[in-house]
C-alpha cells in the first residue's frame, strides 16, 4: 500500500510540474522595421520567431511594428514603458548606453561571436567596452552607374578616384538641346539636412585620411586640413565642375534622377541591391567601390540597425535567451535575405548571396567600413556637420568657415564630458 501511495504521490508530483512550473515568459520586441512586408509570404511569426518558440516552449515572442518610431520611442522612453527589445539605430547606442536605458549583453554574447561580426558593424554596436546591440541590419556605401550612359559617352570605366569621378563626372553631364540648362548630370550625391546625407558625406572626409572627432572623442577635428579639403571637393562637385545638381536643377520625377536616367552615377547603399535587383527593370545598372581620394585607397561608411535589451525589462533572462537567438546562424541568413549583408563573417562566407556580384562589393566595402561618430552627444555632432555641409555646399560659405563653426558647437559638447 505503501508503495502504491508512493508511486501516485510520483506521478502527482511530475504533473504539478508540468502544469505549474512551465510559465510563459512573452518577450516584447518593438521595431520601425516592416518585417511584415518582407516576411508577408510565410508570414513574420512562422519566419523568425517560431524557431525560437518551438525550442523554448516557456517564451514566446511578441514583435511590433511601430510606425513614427522616433517620437513613439521617445514617449515610452520617457515614460518607463519600452519593451523588452528594441531596435536602435547604431549611431545612438552611445547615447542610449549613457542615459542608461540600455543593458549590457556581454553575458549572452560570448566574444567569439562578438569578434565574428563585420569590425565596423561591430563598433556601432559597442559603447566603452561593453557591447550593447546586436545585428539587424548593416549598409555600405556603392558608387551606382548607368551602364548605358556610359556607353554613350565613350566610357568604359566608372571611377577609381575622385580626380576620375570628376572627368568622368563632366563628360557625363550635358545639355543635348542647347538651351542653357543641363539635361543630364554626371553625379548626385545627397544635399540638405538629414542623416542619410551625414552618412554619405561625412564618408568624404573620412577617405582623405580626416575625421570629426578624436578617436577617443576628447577633441575636434573637422575644421582641421583633410577635413576642409574633402568638404571643399563637396562643394567643387557642385560648384565648381557643376557635375551634381542642386536641388531643382532637374526634373527626375517622384522616382528620383539616377532612376529617371538623369543622373549617370549616384551614391547609394547596399539597402538598393535587392529592391533593384527585383524591380529597376528599366535601368542598366552596375556598381563599384565608392572611389578613394587617390587612386588605390578607399574608404567605405558604414551603419545600420541592431536589436537592444531594455535596461529596465521585467524579462532578462528571457529576453537574453531572445539576444542569443537573434545573433544565431538562422537569424542572421533570414534578415540579410531581406536587407543584405549577412552581419557575421562566418555566415555571410557561408551565404551564396554575398559571394556572388553586386553583393560581393558590398562585403569588400564592409572591410574598409567607418562608422560615424562614436560620442553620446552625437545628436549635437551630426547637427552641427549637416549644417557646415549645407553652408558650405549650397549656402555658399567657404568650407573651413562652415566648418570653425560647426567645430565651435561640437567642441561645447565634448567639453561638458
Amino acid at each position: 500500500m505503501k508503495r502504491l501511495i508512493g508511486l501516485f504521490l510520483s506521478i502527482f508530483i511530475c504533473i504539478s510540474a508540468i502544469s505549474f512550473g512551465a510559465e510563459v515568459t512573452t518577450v516584447t520586441i518593438w521595431t520601425p522595421h516592416d518585417f511584415d512586408v518582407r516576411y508577408k509570404d510565410k508570414g513574420v511569426h512562422e519566419t523568425l520567431w517560431k524557431p525560437f518558440e518551438d525550442e523554448h516552449p516557456n517564451i514566446k515572442i511578441q514583435w511590433t511594428r511601430v510606425p513614427d518610431w522616433e517620437q513613439k520611442f521617445r514617449i515610452a522612453a520617457a515614460a518607463g514603458q519600452l519593451p523588452d527589445i528594441f531596435a536602435v539605430d547604431g549611431i545612438n547606442v552611445p547615447a542610449y548606453a549613457s542615459r542608461g536605458l540600455l543593458e549590457p549583453l556581454d553575458r549572452w554574447v560570448p566574444k567569439e561571436i562578438q569578434k565574428d561580426y563585420w569590425r565596423p558593424a561591430l563598433e556601432e554596436m559597442t559603447w566603452n567596452g561593453k557591447l550593447y546591440a546586436v545585428g539587424l541590419e548593416t549598409n555600405a556605401h556603392l558608387l551606382f552607374y548607368n551602364t548605358a550612359l556610359f556607353k554613350n559617352a565613350g566610357i568604359s570605366k566608372p571611377p577609381t578616384s575622385w580626380a576620375e569621378l570628376v572627368s568622368i563626372g563632366q563628360k557625363l553631364t550635358q545639355d543635348f538641346n542647347g538651351d542653357g540648362k543641363i539635361d543630364q548630370f554626371g553625379l548626385s550625391i545627397p544635399l540638405g539636412r538629414d542623416e542619410y546625407t551625414m552618412w554619405i558625406l561625412s564618408a568624404f572626409i573620412f577617405a582623405n585620411k580626416g575625421d570629426i572627432i578624436s578617436p577617443d572623442g576628447t577633441k575636434v577635428v573637422c575644421n582641421e586640413p583633410k577635413a576642409v579639403e574633402a568638404v571643399q571637393f563637396l562643394s567643387d562637385l557642385v560648384n565648381k565642375y557643376k557635375i551634381a545638381p542642386k536641388a531643382g536643377q532637374i526634373q527626375a520625377g517622384p522616382e528620383g534622377a539616377f532612376i529617371g536616367q538623369k543622373v549617370a552615377m549616384e551614391y547609394g547603399g547596399t539597402f538598393n541591391l535587392d529592391p533593384w535587383q527585383k524591380y529597376l527593370k528599366a535601368v542598366p545598372w552596375r556598381v563599384i567601390f565608392t572611389p578613394g581620394a587617390t587612386k588605390g585607397t578607399r574608404v567605405s561608411g558604414v551603419g545600420g540597425w541592431n536589436f537592444a535589451m531594455w535596461s529596465g525589462s521585467k524579462n532578462k533572462e528571457a529576453a537574453g535567451e531572445v539576444v542569443k537567438y537573434l545573433t544565431s546562424p538562422y537569424m542572421v541568413k533570414t534578415l540579410a535575405s531581406s536587407y543584405g549583408i549577412g552581419l557575421r563573417m562566418s555566415v555571410s562566407k557561408e551565404m551564396k548571396q554575398d559571394s556572388t556580384y553586386p553583393w560581393s562589393v558590398g562585403i569588400a566595402q564592409m572591410k574598409v567600413g567607418k562608422p560615424r561618430p562614436r560620442h553620446p552627444e552625437y545628436p549635437t555632432i551630426t547637427d552641427a556637420m549637416q549644417q557646415a555641409f549645407d553652408n558650405a555646399i549650397l549656402g555658399g560659405m567657404p568650407p573651413k568657415q562652415a566648418l570653425d563653426e560647426a567645430a565651435r558647437r561640437i567642441d561645447e559638447v565634448l567639453k561638458k564630458k
